[in-house]
């Protein structure tokens, strides 16, 4: 990042004169003597948006005497920057990392934590640290929306003082944002107040459910999701989703994980009713019979209950299910006729 004010202390020492000077020297292919003028010019910029290298000298010498540990993230940065210094690849501005900055920098204060034994004792795991982070850095729930919004906050902010010195109109500025769909314009209501970021989301994600576009509808949701684990009712729009539309191996992780952040005989109803279908017997037994215990009034629940236990041979118990059912809904499909098929293999058994 450039100087934004130069102001001439001594003779050729500036904030633009040690960053011009830099460039020269990194174009001559001399990085450690590039990186120390680029600090150098820092230093010297008299808007003082960037704290001066003083204050990380402080830090340093309050660490040693006092004993604590210091994450030392510029360096970090640095080493995985072209030519060794850091620039647009992990900062998106004078200050802000980017997405990839931030996880970088989450993980080196993670393993400092981890060398300092500063967290609490836990059951090990068989991965490793970068086993993990490779695992939730694949798994991250950001879409193309969320890097739309940054993208336009990043280009409104370096097309605002200090970054240009003849401010753009705001058509001008809107020009840049160079909106081209339904996604961009959702990003664009983010950045006005428009729009909630998690009501952006959601209109997109309908937008793909109505056009059957599953996969991203999911992603959507999941970023929701993420964002707002103990809102239950994004799980049951999305569960509802999928099983209006039969598609119930896709909603069998999001009825796990609704089930893991609260018990709901909804969740553990359709858990039991995927079980038995996959023939899963003692599983479907567990969550059926969990889901009556929350709600004891569904028919749906006593009759695919009545049918694992059948299958299970507990003819008995499969009878007082059926019952149940047939007692909240005498006129329940098939009901009927299983309590028939019920009431014989009962009097074999016996």
């Amino acid at each position: 990042q450039p100087p934004f004010i130069s102001i001439d202390r001594f003779e050729n020492e500036s904030a633009k004169a040690a960053y011009e000077l830099g460039q020269e020297i990194l174009k001559n292919g001399d990085n450690k003597d590039a990186l120390q003028f680029f600090v150098r010019a820092k230093d010297l910029d008299a808007l003082r948006f960037r704290a001066p290298s003083d204050i990380n000298k402080i830090i340093y010498n309050l660490a040693d005497e006092f004993n604590y540990p210091v994450v030392k993230a510029d360096s970090t940065f640095n080493a995985l920057s072209k030519d060794g210094i850091v620039g647009n690849n992990l900062m998106t501005d004078h200050l802000h990392p980017t997405l990839e900055g931030y996880q970088i920098l989450g993980k080196l204060f993670f393993d400092k934590m981890i060398d300092e034994n500063y967290l609490p004792s836990a059951k090990k795991i068989a991965q490793t640290t970068a086993q993990q982070d490779s695992y939730v850095r694949a798994n991250y729930d950001f879409t193309k929306l969320d890097s739309t919004i940054g993208r336009y906050r990043i280009t409104i902010l370096k097309n605002d003082w200090p970054f240009v010195k003849n401010l753009s109109s705001p058509s001008n500025v809107l020009r840049k944002l160079n909106l081209h769909n339904y996604s961009d314009s959702l990003a664009l209501f983010v950045l006005e107040n428009k729009l909630t970021w998690e009501k952006a989301h959601r209109n997109l994600a309908n937008r793909y459910l109505q056009r059957g576009n599953i996969d991203n509808y999911l992603k959507e949701m999941d970023d929701v999701i993420f964002q707002y684990p103990f809102i239950y009712d994004f799980y049951d729009i999305v569960i509802n989703n999928l099983l209006q539309r039969k598609m119930f191996d896709r909603a069998l992780p999001y009825l796990e994980k609704y089930d893991r952040v609260k018990s709901t005989a909804f969740a553990a109803k359709w858990i039991g009713i995927i079980a038995l279908s996959k023939n899963d017997i003692k599983k479907a037994i567990r969550y059926l019979e969990k889901s009556t215990k929350i709600n004891s009034f569904d028919d749906q629940v006593y009759f695919n209950l009545a049918g694992a236990y059948s299958l299970n041979k507990q003819y008995k118990k499969a009878l007082s299910a059926i019952d149940n059912c047939l007692m909240i809904n005498p006129n329940y499909k098939g009901a009927r006729s299983l309590q028939g098929m019920l009431l014989k293999a009962s009097e074999k058994q016996q």
